[in-house]
């Protein structure tokens, strides 16, 4: 009998090694997933609904049609991030104002805030100034992109606008980098053709009897653009009172000195001291601020009028 017994004992060890394998070769088997590997499955908590379509290397979806992607303004590296904060309170209206001149040679669209709304109602075309439009308090973003919207040129961030301010944004295409006039490669500087400053802007001068003037320079005057002084001279059939000596300014301190200066009301002429232009004529009135842009060769005024009312023709070339 105990031989009897060995033997099935035998037998029965020899069966289940013979099914052995084929236990463990089971999809979900008892020791294991059935891929040969020793990990088990873990449930997916996320619900259909989370689901995100893969993204092969070719930007195609999982089902081989191109894959949905957020439209993108382009920057290249090159957008210019800075923060800006204008708290001078000026004028009536309670909400920040904004205004640009665009003296470049793109027409220019200016966002604000986390929806993207554009600013103005166009893109402020070359050679214009916009008109003076409100934005919100709350604003914390601003942004000024080509005339499709596609290419990022400034983004403001953070942007702190106080209440009864007013900013004026100024664009110029950007100058070259010595006086031969080479312009900068696209391997030699990633700053974007455009170049924008923010100023902020008074409506009114000290005194209703005196007038508020500031003065940049946009472009090269020749080839020597060594800082120089320009002087308000009065002349004309109603001179103004004593000469006004303003900032010296470069093409390369645009935007760098923009306080303004009080200068008694009447017609002037704006002086080089450096006579690389003629003197150019202008007429300022009593409590009036005004931005004077010197731009293009030969030498021409931009004269923006920043206390006129929005829309009413602000700007002149002299």
């Amino acid at each position: 009998m105990s031989r009897w017994n060995s033997q099935g004992n035998c037998v029965r060890w020899l069966l289940l090694l013979a099914f052995l394998p084929a236990l463990t070769g089971c999809d979900g088997g008892i020791f294991g997933t059935g891929d040969g590997s020793d990990s088990l499955s873990t449930v997916d908590a996320s619900g259909p609904g989370d689901e995100i379509p893969a993204q092969t290397p070719d930007g195609t979806g999982n089902d081989g049609h191109p894959a949905a992607m957020p439209d993108a303004p382009e920057d290249n590296g090159a957008t210019e991030t800075r923060a800006f904060a204008n708290l001078l309170i000026t004028g009536s209206v309670s909400d920040p104002r904004l205004v640009m001149v665009n003296l470049s040679s793109e027409n220019l669209t200016v966002r604000v805030g986390s929806d993207s709304a554009n600013v103005f109602a166009s893109p402020v075309v070359s050679g214009t100034t916009s008109q003076r439009v409100r934005v919100s308090v709350n604003a914390s973003e601003l942004t000024v992109l080509d005339e499709n919207g596609s290419r990022r040129l400034l983004t403001l961030s953070p942007l702190h606008l106080g209440a009864f301010s007013v900013t004026t944004l100024i664009a110029r295409d950007r100058p070259p980098t010595d006086a031969q006039g080479m312009a900068p490669s696209a391997t030699s500087s990633p700053s974007p053709a455009v170049e924008i400053i923010t100023l902020a802007t008074r409506l009114s001068a000290d005194a209703a009897d005196v007038a508020g003037v500031r003065l940049l320079q946009a472009d090269r005057l020749g080839t020597d653009d060594a800082p120089a002084s320009m002087t308000l001279v009065p002349a004309g059939s109603e001179p103004g009172g004593a000469e006004v000596t303003l900032d010296d300014i470069s093409v390369d301190s645009f935007g760098d000195r923009a306080a303004y200066e009080v200068v008694a009301p009447g017609s002037y002429v704006l002086t080089d001291s450096a006579a690389r232009f003629d003197p150019i004529a202008l007429t300022v009135a009593a409590a009036h601020t005004y931005t004077l842009i010197i731009t293009g060769s030969p030498a021409s005024l931009y004269i923006v009028n920043d206390s006129a009312p929005s829309g009413a023709g602000t700007a002149a070339l002299r």
